[in-house]
C-alpha cells in the first residue's frame, strides 16, 4: 500500500507500537522498519510469524511514512480483496474522540473471504490453546527483536460450533482492542489507555 501524501513519522509508528522495529535499515532516501511478531510459548516457529515492512522517505529532514506492506502470512489472511472491504469499511466508520473508539459497519464484508478453521491453522500453526470445545483458537505473539514482554497480542477467533466459519475475531495489543463482530455486523476499536506512559 503506498500513500499519495506521507504524513506519519517513524518516532510515531515507534510511539503506536510501542517499541522499536525488528530491523531497521537506512535506505539512500529514507528508512526502512520491519516489524515482526512471532507466536509464544512451545510452539513458536519462524514459519508463523507475522510480519510488516513499512518504508520512509525523508522530506523536509523527516522521515514520513510512504509505503506499507504485509508479510505472506498476514496476505495468506488479508488477501486483497479482504483488506480492500475492510479498508473501505474502515473510511466509513464513525469515530468517538471521548470513549476513545471507533465503530466500524462490516455487514458489507464477504465472510467467504474469511480464512477458514482449516486454512487458518495451515497459515498460523495449531493454535497456543483451545477453548470451549475448540470453538475459540487462541494465538498469541511476541514482538521479536528485544520488545519488552508486555509487548505481545492475544488473537481470539470464534467460530460457529465445530464448523469452518469464522463469526467473530478479538485482537488485544497494548491499549488496544479490536473485537469484530460477524453475526452483528459491528467491529469495535477501542484506545483504553492515552498517555505517553508504557
Amino acid at each position: 500500500m503506498i500513500l499519495r501524501e506521507p504524513v506519519l513519522l517513524d518516532d510515531d509508528v515507534t510511539w503506536l507500537t510501542g517499541a522499536d522495529p525488528t530491523e531497521l535499515e537506512v535506505t539512500g532516501d529514507g528508512l526502512l522498519m520491519r516489524y515482526v511478531a512471532e507466536k509464544r510459548g512451545e510452539i513458536s516457529n519462524d514459519r508463523y510469524s507475522l510480519s510488516v515492512e513499512l518504508r520512509f522517505v525523508e522530506i523536509d529532514g523527516k522521515f514520513r511514512l510512504i509505503e506499507g506492506s504485509l508479510g505472506s502470512n498476514l496476505t495468506d489472511v488479508l488477501t486483497v480483496d479482504l483488506l480492500a472491504q475492510c479498508l473501505e469499511s474502515v473510511c466509513k466508520s464513525e469515530k468517538s474522540l471521548v470513549n476513545r473508539t471507533v465503530f466500524i459497519d462490516i455487514t458489507d464484508i464477504n465472510r467467504l473471504l474469511l480464512p477458514t478453521r482449516l486454512e487458518a491453522v495451515e497459515i498460523l500453526g495449531e493454535p497456543n490453546r483451545n477453548a470451549n470445545d475448540s470453538k475459540v483458537h487462541s494465538y498469541e505473539y511476541q514482538l521479536k527483536g528485544g520488545a519488552p514482554e508486555n509487548r505481545s497480542a492475544s488473537i481470539d477467533v470464534y467460530y460457529r460450533g465445530q464448523g469452518n466459519e469464522i463469526r467473530r475475531i478479538r485482537l488485544t495489543y497494548l491499549r488496544y482492542s479490536l473485537d469484530a463482530d460477524f453475526e452483528t455486523g459491528v467491529a469495535k476499536l477501542k484506545i483504553h489507555i492515552l498517555n505517553d506512559e508504557w
